[in-house]
């Protein structure tokens, strides 16, 4: 009896510890694009999510596009990839926020002024001047299918794509930049902060 329960004990603990292994990665992060909340020399717990499992206002772990004309910078991890830390800011068929283009590599160049994000708060994504409840997700004109652009310029988030932006404008290249990302390109959630350099 007492080494059927040891046995147990040691399936579980091993059993939790591939679990964890495969849905939690520890990232460190380079790079101001996302101070306040996290900062250069921050390590951050993910957790390895899908986009359907991701809500707007979610700090999240992505990979930029392997070409184009904004290379990150930052150096490649262990794996040899380069990640980004960003702010979830819109999802498939919600409004493109003011700023993303509704196709990839048609945004502003960086440094350049762009409109602020629309973004709120965790869960309260409104455009200002409606009177949208906290959590849904509203921006006058526009009826647009989901990644095509209105005459005004908006238009709504693809499907399988996602907007982001740094909570640092001033100094991300994100979704303003790179247009909606493809939901293959998410690592995870952010799940906590670990600590700092």
């Amino acid at each position: 009896m007492f080494l059927t329960s040891v046995a147990l004990g040691v399936i579980v603990i091993c059993t939790g510890a591939v679990w964890a292994r495969r849905s939690l990665v520890v990232v460190s992060v380079q790079g101001t694009s996302m101070e306040p909340a996290v900062v250069d020399g921050d390590r951050v717990l993910v957790r390895r999510r899908r986009l359907r499992r991701v809500k707007v206002g979610d700090i999240v772990v992505l990979e930029p596009p392997p070409d184009g004309p904004y290379r990150s910078a930052a150096e490649a991890g262990p794996d040899g990839r380069v990640w980004n830390v960003k702010r979830v800011a819109a999802l498939p068929g919600d409004p493109l926020p003011r700023g993303v283009p509704a196709e990839p590599g048609t945004g502003t160049k960086p440094g350049r002024h762009t409109e602020p994000s629309t973004y709120a708060e965790p869960g309260k994504h409104t455009e200002p001047g409606t009177d949208a409840e906290p959590g849904k997700h509203t921006e006058p004109g526009t009826d647009a299918e989901p990644g095509k652009q209105t005459e005004s310029g908006g238009g709504r988030v693809g499907p399988g794509t996602f907007a982001v932006l740094g909570d640092n404008l001033a100094d991300s290249i994100d979704s303003r930049h790179r247009g909606p990302y493809p939901a293959e390109q998410l690592m995870g959630v952010v799940v906590r902060r670990l600590s700092t350099r």
